[in-house]
């Protein structure tokens, strides 16, 4: 097997368990979740693109997921350091922490931004990339 087809074969496997993780946690709690699937890698790059490079400062994601957005945004050149992603499930966060070591993986809810990022941001961000649902907050 060559090195592009085992390589290739290690992508696919990794994007299916990410649409299991998804449809698993979303079955078990459809309106915090949101989605059935992770967001796709042309739109992850869209969004990434959206960032200005020349303001520093930190970025926010909110509701990373399986880090679809998160890798573009490192992709895309920005420091890792600079990147909050806010994760509210226990499962996608634990997720985030082994793929993304250097990126700040936080626990917490969206939708209390001060609470959640308390004591751990402190200047303004300069981006913001959600990737949450419109109705993901009522539960």
């Amino acid at each position: 097997m060559s090195h592009s087809h085992a390589q290739y074969k290690r992508t696919f496997k990794c994007a299916v368990q990410d649409q299991m993780r998804f449809l698993k946690t979303w079955a078990a709690s459809p309106l915090r979740t949101g989605a059935v699937a992770p967001s796709g890698k042309a739109l992850a790059k869209a969004m990434a693109a959206a960032v200005n490079l020349d303001l520093d400062g930190p970025i926010l994601e909110l509701g990373p997921g399986t880090g679809v957005v998160t890798a573009a945004l490192l992709k895309r050149g920005i420091d890792p350091k600079r990147i909050f992603s806010i994760e509210y499930s226990p499962e996608f966060y634990e997720l985030l922490k082994k793929r993304f070591p250097q990126v700040n993986i936080i626990k917490g809810d969206a939708y209390a931004l001060e609470e959640t990022l308390k004591g751990l941001v402190d200047s303004p961000a300069v981006a913001v990339i959600s990737s949450l649902p419109l109705f993901t907050q009522a539960e």
